[in-house]
């Protein structure tokens, strides 16, 4: 008897599990690997896996330009840290030149360029 273990891409999976169909024991376990891609040496990292990396590559992937608080806190609570943390990350970008606050609007209410 072995155990396996693989990847795939999501358009692969339903041929994958039919495949296995009468095959294996038990129930396969399906996970989604979030910052992954396929490569021909394996599956790599898209990037390094901290959370301001990821959200700007969201920004470039999605094409956006202004960013909302609402965004952030979404975005935070979507990689599993808590609604609260959102302002610290946005801090974290401002002070790193890669959003710019926009004037007016009170702090929910505010926006953020995006600058790279």
């Amino acid at each position: 008897m072995f155990r396996i273990e693989t990847f795939c891409e999501d358009k692969n999976l339903p041929r994958v599990l039919h495949a296995l169909t009468g095959l294996v024991h038990g129930q396969p376990i399906v996970q989604p690997v979030a910052n992954a891609k396929a490569t021909k040496n394996g599956v790599q990292a898209k990037s390094n896996g901290e959370l301001v990396q990821l959200f700007m590559e969201h920004i470039k992937s999605n094409k956006i330009s202004t960013i909302f608080p609402k965004d952030m806190k979404e975005f935070v609570v979507r990689h599993g840290y808590s609604e609260r943390s959102y302002p610290y990350f946005l801090k974290q970008m401002t002070k790193n030149k890669l959003l710019k606050r926009k004037p007016g609007g009170k702090t929910s209410k505010s926006s953020y360029a995006v600058l790279q």
